[in-house]
């Protein structure tokens, strides 16, 4: 489970080591910046169709990379075809969405990734996965359960934060 502002903060480092890595694709400007980080929240919007509802939001295609893939593919099909010249911005917008995908991946305490539905349900964690921990009450005896148990790996905990202090250090920087 990771927080909104790790998934930013992942996608706005994805995008930068892209660049470093290739900076002849130009993935620094603050346009395709802003891009892969919008990308790498959009993911989590499906989460407000369940607030109160007993269905974890990870069960939906946008978290899934065939979805994504597909998506990119079309896109970059239509982009060709009508010359539209967004192809930095599909890129960009992909390392967004897959940096969101790595963490849930990474620190899917609960729910994990459904790396290859729709051939299997099948959830991937790198960590255990806590199913029974799914749901919390929507009261205070639920979010004091809710963040004891987000808490309880200090690893991922730490990492996590590491996610939003490097990357709010280096846009400072």
């Amino acid at each position: 489970m990771i927080t909104f502002p790790s998934h930013a903060a992942g996608a706005y480092l994805a995008i930068r080591l892209a660049d470093y890595l290739d900076p002849s694709l130009g993935l620094g400007r603050s346009s395709l910046v802003i891009t892969a980080v919008l990308a790498g929240m959009i993911s989590d919007i499906d989460g407000l169709f369940y607030i109160g509802h007993l269905r974890d939001h990870h069960d939906t295609p946008l978290h899934t990379p065939v979805f994504w893939v597909a998506v990119f593919i079309v896109l970059s099909g239509v982009n060709y075809s009508a010359n539209w010249n967004i192809q930095l911005y599909l890129t960009s917008g992909f390392i967004g969405i897959a940096s969101h995908l790595f963490l849930d991946w990474y620190a899917g305490r609960v729910a994990g990734l459904r790396v290859f539905y729709p051939l299997t349900k099948k959830r991937y964690s790198l960590f255990p996965l806590h199913r029974n921990k799914e749901v919390f009450k929507f009261n205070m005896q639920g979010a004091k359960e809710y963040i004891k148990f987000y808490t309880s790996n200090r690893f991922l905990l730490i990492s996590e934060v590491l996610v939003v202090v490097v990357a709010a250090l280096y846009l400072v920087i």
